[in-house]
C-alpha cells in the first residue's frame, strides 16, 4: 500500500491536488482519500457535491464513536474518501491514530491531506508551495510549485532548488491541471531545470 501526505500554506491547493491524485490513481486501483483538517473553502467532499450530507468524520473514528465502515464514503468502485473533523478543534490526530487506521484498511494507494507527515513512517510526503515559497520546503521527499504566474522563471531558482534534498516534481500556472506533476511523482521523476543563459543573465542585471 502507497500512502502519500500532502502539505503546504493555505489556499496554494493541497485539497485540490489531493482530489485530483486520487482520482488519477482511481482509474485502475482501490483508493483511500482523507482530510485531516477543514479548510476554509473547499473540503473534500464538497468536491463529490456531498456537502451536509455525511454524518461521522474522521474524529469519529479514532475516538471509536463510528466503526470504519460508518464512516468511510464510497464515492465509486474504486475509491472511498473519510473526511475531516467537522470542527476544527474536535481532536488532535495522533501518530497512532493513522497508524491503526493503515494497518485496518486494504487499498493500493492512500492520499492523506493536510496530516503532519511526521505521525507517518511509511510514506511519500508533497509540500505544494508558491512562487515565493521555497524557503517552507520542509524535508519533504517530494516538492511543486503552485499557481505560478506567467511571468515566472524557474530558472532563476535553479540553484536554490538544485540544494534541496526533496525531489522537485515542476511547477503549475494557475488554472492548469496536476497531470504531469502527477506523473512525475507516480514515476519517481525528477524535473531537471536549465541554466540560465549568460545573455539572459546580463539582461536580468540590467533590469535590477
Amino acid at each position: 500500500m502507497k500512502v502519500y501526505v500532502i502539505n503546504g500554506p493555505k489556499a496554494i491547493g493541497k485539497t485540490d491536488f489531493s482530489v485530483n491524485l486520487a482520482e488519477y490513481l482511481q482509474e485502475n486501483n482501490k483508493v483511500l482519500l482523507l482530510q485531516g483538517k477543514r479548510a476554509t473553502s473547499s473540503n473534500i467532499e464538497d468536491y463529490f457535491q456531498k456537502d451536509g450530507m455525511i454524518t461521522y468524520d474522521l474524529a469519529d473514528y479514532f475516538t471509536g464513536l463510528a466503526p470504519l465502515e460508518t464512516v468511510l464514503v464510497h464515492e465509486n468502485d474504486n475509491l472511498d474518501f473519510m473526511i475531516s473533523p467537522l470542527l476544527e478543534d474536535k481532536y488532535e490526530i495522533k501518530g497512532e491514530d493513522i497508524n491503526n487506521l493503515l494497518n485496518d484498511i486494504s487499498y493500493d494507494y492512500v492520499v492523506i491531506d493536510g496530516v503532519d507527515k511526521n505521525l507517518i513512517s511509511n510514506k511519500t510526503s508533497v509540500d505544494i508551495i508558491g512562487e515565493n515559497d521555497l524557503g517552507l520546503v520542509n524535508d519533504s521527499d517530494t516538492f511543486f510549485i503552485n499557481k505560478t504566474s506567467d511571468n515566472f522563471d524557474i530558472r532563476k531558482h535553479k540553484d536554490t532548488i538544485d540544494g534541496k534534498s526533496s525531489r522537485y516534481l515542476g511547477s503549475v500556472k494557475t488554472g492548469e491541471y496536476f497531470k504531469n506533476v502527477i506523473d512525475n511523482l507516480i514515476s519517481e521523476r525528477e524535473v531537471e531545470i536549465p541554466k540560465l543563459g549568460f545573455f539572459e543573465k546580463l539582461k536580468a542585471s540590467f533590469r535590477r
